[in-house]
């Protein structure tokens, strides 16, 4: 999707743990071997969840859910 564009919408710092909630859109204009499916041209749009172990100013675990 190379018109993509993804932003956090929450942000929540607990400890050594981070949570973001963020949203994505784009354009399906190539073939992806990920979903096994041919380009559209249409506009799609996604949100996740990502969580964050952080250790020594790294991210030592990371956790992602999408939809």
């Amino acid at each position: 999707m190379p018109d993509s564009s993804v932003r956090v919408d929450e942000l929540v710092v607990d400890g050594d743990m981070t949570v973001q909630r963020w949203p994505c859109t784009g354009t399906y204009s190539g073939y992806s071997p990920l979903l096994a499916v041919p380009p559209t041209g249409r506009s799609t749009r996604g949100t996740g969840v990502l969580l964050a172990h952080w250790r020594n100013v790294q991210i030592s675990e990371l956790w992602h859910f999408g939809d």
